[in-house]
């Protein structure tokens, strides 16, 4: 309805995009349970003169809710872990739309980074900080409602180390692969005050454990490496095919030189 084409990466972020948020969903359920269990330790009882033991507060619920909570606490022992999203396709595919169109859609906060513009943290720039502080803004400065926000990191492919500068510190690529690790996989992160607006006076954090990061790119030459891998293989395979082809020609070979010249001496 929004985005013409692209129907096989339509499903496939579709699915991903709901497989994260029923993660927090079933975090939010989780959460709810603990807190409800917490609240039922508070009891107390009682004995009144000639009446059995009662018990005061939260303790006495009913079977439909024992057996809810029994369902929670199975859900508690399953471990769901994050996972981010990687789109890759020539410039000018949808890449953007599909994450931009996603976002609007399920009314979360989107923000777009590109990853060209980023540095290490400490030089001339932007460093992978400022991703949040765009996340925090377009949340309206939401703590709560920027921590399950989507963040785009556009050109994630030119942040690649390169090759070449082993010797030297290598500011706008790798060391923007060192700063995007941990907040890529879930830190909290403490954005600067001066990054946020004018009036901001105290730094903010914020936890990216349930920030979801759509990472997209070009990735130009990926082709020719895989066809490079895939030739590889193929020589292998033709090596060893021909040697198998070539050791059962020579053993051929060799037992009919043997009958041949027993039989030569067989008649001499």
């Amino acid at each position: 309805r929004h985005v013409i084409g692209q129907e096989h990466s339509k499903k496939v972020l579709s699915v991903a995009l709901y497989n994260h948020y029923k993660r927090l969903a079933l975090l939010d359920r989780r959460a709810a349970h603990q807190s409800q269990s917490n609240q039922s330790d508070d009891t107390f009882t009682w004995k009144a003169p000639g009446q059995a033991t009662r018990s005061v507060g939260q303790a006495s619920t009913s079977a439909e809710n024992t057996s809810g909570g029994d369902r929670l606490d199975r859900l508690d022992q399953v471990v769901v872990e994050k996972s981010n999203i990687l789109l890759l396709g020539p410039t000018g595919s949808g890449k953007t739309l599909l994450g931009r169109t996603l976002a609007d859609y399920i009314g979360v906060p989107f923000t777009i980074v590109d990853c060209t513009s980023l540095t290490q943290a400490g030089y001339a720039g932007e460093d992978v900080e400022s991703a949040i502080g765009r996340l925090l803004r377009t949340a309206d400065y939401d703590v709560k409602k920027a921590e399950r926000g989507i963040v785009f990191l556009d050109e994630i492919d030119k942040i690649a180390a390169l090759p070449g500068y082993d010797h030297f510190r290598d500011i706008g690529g790798e060391g923007v692969q060192q700063g995007f690790l941990k907040i890529v996989e879930g830190a909290t992160v403490t954005v600067p005050a001066k990054k946020l607006s004018p009036a901001s006076s105290s730094n903010v954090p914020v936890n990216t454990t349930n920030v979801l990061f759509i990472a997209s790119g070009a990735f130009n030459g990926l082709e020719k490496i895989v066809s490079r891998r895939r030739d590889v293989k193929v020589a292998i395979l033709l090596y060893f095919s021909f040697l198998i082809f070539f050791k059962d020609f020579f053993v051929f070979m060799f037992h009919l030189m043997f009958s041949l010249l027993i039989r030569f001496l067989s008649f001499s």
